[in-house]
């Protein structure tokens, strides 16, 4: 998996180019991420029931090209169990909830690039919708 923080802050959108479709939305979700929080965007958590879909998990990884941390699939739950713990005076901060939370099973990784099967079916995902082509310029009369 790839270093986390400082270390990993200038990775490349490099998976899938940045002239593509998926690149470039790749690039704005990254760029929004940034804005957002003010920093670089360089590992994706995905909680829910998504996790239960590797190659959902893998398609994210690879189009975004970062590592993705899949899990818990019932983060909600798990949420609000902590927040109760922590009115009730059982945990003391947001970091010993993050600590628990990250000690949970069910946790999957995922790095850019580890999944050809992925690929390929983003691939035939852009020839069914069009999205792999440019547009024909209308004729004009």
């Amino acid at each position: 998996m790839a270093a986390r923080g400082e270390e990993a802050r200038g990775a490349e959108v490099g998976v899938i180019g940045l002239g593509t479709m998926g690149g470039q939305i790749a690039g704005h979700l990254l760029a929004a991420g940034y804005r957002v929080t003010g920093r670089d965007v360089v590992m994706v958590h995905v909680i829910g029931g998504g996790t239960h879909s590797r190659l959902h998990c893998q398609l994210i990884a690879n189009i975004l090209g970062r590592p993705v941390i899949a899990g818990p699939s019932e983060a909600s739950a798990l949420g609000n169990v902590l927040v109760q713990a922590r009115a009730a005076g059982e945990l003391g901060s947001l970091t010993e909830m993050r600590a628990i939370a990250s000690r949970m099973d069910g946790l999957a990784a995922y790095d850019p690039g580890g999944d050809p099967a992925g690929d390929e079916l983003y691939g035939r995902f852009l020839d069914v919708t069009g999205l792999g082509v440019d547009p024909v310029a209308p004729a004009v009369a």
